[in-house]
């Protein structure tokens, strides 16, 4: 989270709901947030590679889905100009392309569409700095997972899927490969690959949410009978946690964490929690 230009990082090992209990995610404080839950594709599951990575003075935070195919080149350029790496994961490559080029006077935005000109393969970045608080950007490269973005009440949301945030709003725009947006709490502007603003439209229509609750049906191993039961608990799990955060959403195959907890029929394994989590 970022909080006043200080961002605190907690991460660890497990399960969501593991480390949840060890982290307290819920007393951290601040007004934007990101959060991933990593398979380890590069590097072993540890607290060192977990997400998210950062740059060498710790200024960026980055959370990532995907494969940068050319990180191994980028790591050797950026370790020969001085850059600092901690961890074994392509990931943190991202943070420290960014700052190669705030080094040399770019801005934020700018400095991250020269680096997602620069990655190669199928990635969606989400990613904060420490001295813009305000501020979110996410860039999509090639065709990576999806990456969504919510306007909800007061807050603006961003997810790698639906269902990580249709407890909050049912208005969502889709980014597309060689698109960027940056996300301020109450709006939120998109780029196209060459810095050029956009415009999208923001839309839901009620076809889309019924096969999304489908799916989350599916994904709970219970009767579509149920989703009645599922959307009046995480609707009302989702007024009381934005009460208390109203910055915060979170991210898998089941919109929040919390609501996790209170549905005993989910399975209790990291395979429900693949997605990427942006808040």
């Amino acid at each position: 989270t970022n909080s006043n230009g200080s961002i605190e990082v907690r991460k660890n090992v497990g399960t969501v709901e593991s480390v949840n209990l060890k982290e307290q995610f819920l007393e951290m404080s601040g007004c934007v947030g990101i959060a991933h839950t990593r398979w380890a594709t590069h590097g072993e599951a540890n607290t060192i590679n977990a997400h998210p990575q950062s740059d060498t003075y710790g200024n960026l935070s980055v959370v990532h889905n995907g494969i940068v195919e050319n990180y191994l080149d980028l790591k050797q350029e950026l370790t020969n100009e001085g850059h600092l790496f901690n961890s074994d994961t392509d990931t943190e490559t991202i943070p420290h392309l960014i700052e190669h080029y705030m080094n040399d006077g770019t801005g934020f935005e700018e400095a991250a569409e020269k680096s997602a000109a620069r990655i190669k393969g199928a990635n969606a970045v989400v990613v904060m700095c420490n001295d813009q608080p305000d501020k979110i950007v996410a860039f999509r490269t090639g065709n990576a997972g999806g990456v969504l973005i919510g306007y909800g009440d007061n807050e603006m949301l961003v997810a790698s899927d639906i269902p990580a945030i249709l407890g909050y709003t049912n208005t969502i725009s889709h980014l597309l490969p060689g698109e960027l947006a940056v996300l301020h709490p109450n709006s939120v502007q998109f780029k196209d690959q060459d810095g050029n603003p956009i415009k999208k439209e923001f839309s839901m229509n009620e076809k889309v949410i019924e096969e999304v609750e489908r799916k989350v049906a599916i994904w709970m191993n219970v009767n579509s009978s149920n989703i009645i039961e599922f959307n009046r608990i995480l609707n009302k799990k989702g007024e009381n946690f934005r009460s208390k955060r109203p910055y915060f959403s979170s991210q898998g195959r089941l919109p929040t964490f919390h609501a996790q907890r209170d549905l005993r029929t989910t399975r209790r394994n990291n395979s429900f929690f693949d997605g990427t989590t942006f808040i």
